[in-house]
């Protein structure tokens, strides 16, 4: 699914409204009614809201009043983003970006239920956890699509568009989000992401009945050491075991042979997949999960392995997100005529200059989010000027990932140092410049070790200047360095596996003409001025052969994207389209969309080379940007480089037994949320009962309210384990004492005023339970840290304990197998926790 399209008169053709009448949760019908809306609705019906918001129906109309008989002004897409001015009757006035304020024109009135004004996901009403969603495919004996899963551009839409370029066919087991559910329908709108920002992709509209909506935290994986301890299954002792999911539960409960092999092992913590627990069967004394996994196991060394390719996918996103640190990069010839160009970078004189555009272009931009720029500059001249003609340098710091104020502080300092080019350099010396050369090709080698920290980030040199260089005289002053050294460096410098510099040549307008020179002083320098574009296409070439290198698709580069001739133009215009050139190309470059799209889609099953030649085909993703992208994560992704990932996703049980773990899903905001609740019992011992109740009430209370949703009165009095198997629809199978009392033990504490009465946590017991909270920071530190706690529970005397309580202690930290291997992982751009529940209190 791409990210932009306008099929103008098709649109108007098919005469579609694009007016869904049906109540969709998550759009921005009513929205503002909701206490926990973003942004503020003013009586008069205007609205601030800064950020972009998706349409989520194709052929969205938008009309010219706020009512679905007045004209249709135009028509726009599933997925594009407007901004929010004004509400009236239902239907929302629009413009395209409201950072040009009361200068913004109107696009027109759009119905609330085909934005969406939800930023996360929706939540389950059964268990106030935001909604996830599994899909189901099928895949016959011969590996042929028998069932696959198509997300469409609408909740009504069954039209794909031309050559089916809106629809997303999803064929990998992956796990999205619930964003809206149109509930006339039974249709639901699904992303990868968690936060929905003005460039996320939507993944499209499906029917709740292909997949699997997950509203629990809760998912499961093998034991660490699942190994055999007998000679049973035709094992050794010490062989590695399975675990087994079985079709049906009566197949679970005969234990019949094992029909979906699971390993389990450490290699589960180098990836954020886990097992989601749909539900929970009861069946005598044995309790039995109900999952949705790849019917071909998981684990396993066969061909298809899906940890692996999760792994690599996993690998893949992380690698996509170094192409949001850009290093912005100037070689300017630093002679006398230059001093107006120079200026136009700076911002020196009238007008802003490049850094300012950049700064200005990417400030509150949705397509630039997350996006990180650094700059460095080198000036060169010829011999005459001294140092090889290499002058001033500001090069690119070790730093790869400033935190704001030090990106601000580095901006700042590059336009002071730039302010120090002196144009004036080697006018005294006495010789005069006959062949009007530059020293550009060593300039070009010197600004490759300039650009070269933090190899990882995407290097974009602009090379600007009139003239190239004289090799014949070059060598003659005795340089060696030849243009192949030049690219050399410029394309292999870091390594074969990083990608080359991304060069950008700007030729500046003639400094000389006949009322300046004449003969063979004019002919030298003609000669001199020919010589930059023939220098700066020889290496926009080299560059992109080397990323031509080993790809599975041709990624012709466009020559007018990577020189640009302002031969002809005034030096004020020339200012100004070189500020334009220059913010135009790092945009290109900076955007994030078709990135997000490819890991949309990767993430869907697609392969990538299918990805890629959609975006080539677009024509609107520069053919650098696409090769960089294949270059750095084909190779991590396997065979979902060339080949579509099809995994056959099933139905089945798994016991609860001790060949599982529980693992229970933490975003990064509730595990800090989570630590510092109880870092605030640390000092237990110091504060008051009435306090530590208060404190205790306030910690659960919040934590439950935060994954479960509201607390009902009648609630109170249940057990904790009670409480959660009502919310989660899933009791715990671990021992936690803590789940024997009830919300409401605490709350009548913190109510008598701290004095004993009959039926109540007495004081003793009401320490002891604080201490047992706070004894898990120590495990909440060390996960943290990536650290594997052995802790021990040790029986404690003290109190007449109405539920014993054993006193945790950790032992020591260890740590993983591997390096790779966390309790935190990515998802996307979330950062999330799966914590075993035996560590939770």
């Amino acid at each position: 699914m791409k990210y932009a399209h306008v099929w103008g008169a098709l649109i108007f053709q098919l005469g579609l409204s694009g007016m869904a009448m049906a109540e969709t949760i998550g759009s921005c019908h009513n929205y503002f009614n909701q206490p926990e809306a973003i942004g503020t609705l003013g009586d008069d019906g205007s609205i601030i809201r800064n950020d972009p918001i998706a349409v989520i129906q194709n052929f969205t109309n938008v009309y010219t009043e706020p009512d679905a008989v007045s004209d249709v002004r135009q028509t726009v897409s599933f997925g594009d983003r407007v901004f929010l001015t004004n509400l009236k009757d239902g239907f929302y006035q629009v413009v395209s970006d409201t950072r040009l304020g009361d200068d913004a024109p109107s696009l027109g009135w759009i119905w609330g239920e085909n934005l969406l004004c939800n930023q996360e996901p929706v939540m389950s009403e059964k268990t106030g956890i935001p909604q996830k969603f599994v899909i189901k495919t099928k895949a016959s004996f011969a590996d042929e699509r028998e069932k696959t899963v198509t997300a469409k551009p609408g909740s009504d839409a069954d039209f794909c568009g031309p050559d089916d370029t809106q629809c997303n066919e999803l064929t990998r087991f992956t796990q999205y989000y619930v964003q809206a559910f149109d509930d006339a329908r039974d249709k639901v709108l699904l992303t990868s992401d968690f936060l929905v920002k003005g460039s996320t992709p939507l993944v499209g509209w499906v029917s709740a009945v292909d997949g699997y909506i997950w509203e629990t935290r809760h998912a499961i994986r093998p034991k660490e050491d699942l190994r055999a301890e007998d000679a049973s299954e035709g094992l050794s002792v010490g062989d590695e075991r399975v675990a087994c999911m079985f079709e049906t539960i009566d197949a679970a409960i005969a234990g019949e042979a094992c029909q979906t092999p699971i390993l389990g092992g450490y290699r589960w913590f180098n990836y954020p997949l886990r097992i989601p627990i749909l539900d929970r069967v009861e069946q005598g004394d044995r309790s039995f999960f109900r999952v949705a996994m790849p019917a071909a196991g998981i684990g396993s060394d066969a061909s298809g392995d899906v940890l692996k390719q999760f792994g690599g996918l996993d690998a893949a996103i992380s690698l996509l997100g170094d192409l949001r640190n850009l290093d912005v990069f100037f070689l300017i010839d630093g002679t006398q005529s230059m001093q107006p160009n120079i200026d136009a970078i700076t911002g020196k004189g009238d007008g802003g200059g490049v850094l300012q555009a950049i700064q200005d272009g990417f400030a509150n931009d949705f397509r630039f989010d997350g996006v990180q720029v650094r700059y460095g500059f080198r000036a060169y001249r010829d011999y005459y000027a001294g140092d090889a003609g290499m002058g001033e340098v500001f090069p690119l710091g070790t730093e790869c990932s400033p935190s704001q104020e030090d990106l601000e502080a580095q901006n700042a300092e590059f336009l002071t140092e730039i302010q120090k080019i002196s144009s004036e350099t080697g006018t005294d010396s006495g010789i005069t410049d006959s062949n009007h050369e530059e020293n550009l090709i060593l300039a070009l080698g010197f600004a490759a070790d300039d650009i070269a920290a933090c190899a990882d980030h995407v290097k974009l040199l602009f090379v600007i200047g009139d003239t190239g260089s004289d090799l014949a005289v070059l060598k003659d002053e005795g340089q060696n360095f030849t243009p192949e050294n030049a690219s050399q460096m410029l394309t292999q410098g870091f390594s074969r596996d990083l990608d080359p510099v991304i060069p950008f040549f700007i030729q500046v307008p003639r400094t000389h003409d006949e009322s300046t020179l004449s003969g063979a002083d004019l002919e030298a320098y003609d000669r001199a001025y020919r010589r930059f574009e023939t220098q700066g296409t020889f290496y926009v070439n080299a560059v992109s052969d080397h990323f031509q290198q080993d790809l599975n698709l041709n990624q012709n580069v466009r020559i007018a994207e990577h020189f640009y001739s302002l031969d002809g133009t005034s030096i004020a215009d020339a200012r100004d389209d070189l500020v334009e050139f220059i913010f135009d190309r790092v945009a290109l470059f900076g955007d994030q969309r078709p990135v997000n799209e490819v890991i949309s889609e990767l993430q869907g099953g697609q392969a990538l080379v299918e990805i890629i030649t959609g975006l080539q085909q677009e024509g609107t993703v520069p053919a650098l940007r696409l090769a960089q992208i294949e270059r750095r994560i084909c190779e991590e992704l396997g065979d979902a480089c060339e080949s579509r990932v099809f995994n056959s996703v099933a139905e089945g049980y798994i016991e609860d037994n001790s060949d599982v773990v529980q693992d229970v899903l933490f975003s990064s905001e509730e595990f800090r949320t989570w630590r510092s609740k109880l870092d605030a019992l640390k000092n237990s011992n110091q504060v008051t009962a009435t306090e530590l109740s208060e404190m205790i009430v306030k910690m659960m209370v919040d934590g439950l309210r935060n994954s479960t949703g509201d607390i009902a009165p009648a609630e109170m009095d249940m057990s904790i384990a009670d409480f959660l198997n009502l919310k989660h629809g899933l009791p715990t199978a671990e021992k936690s004492p803590l789940l024997n009392y009830s919300l409401a033990d605490f709350v009548f504490q913190k109510a008598s005023g701290g004095t004993d009465q009959p039926g109540l946590v007495e004081i003793c017991e009401l320490y002891r339970v604080a201490r047992w909270l706070e004894s898990h920071r120590a495990l909440f530190d060390t996960i943290e840290a990536s650290e594997i706690p052995v802790f021990s529970l040790d029986p404690v005397d003290s109190c007449d304990m109405r539920y014993p309580t054993p006193e945790l202690t950790l032992k020591e930290r260890e740590r993983f197998p591997e390096e790779t291997m966390s309790f935190r992982h990515v998802l996307s751009d979330n950062t999330v926790y799966w914590i075993p529940n035996s560590y939770l209190p």
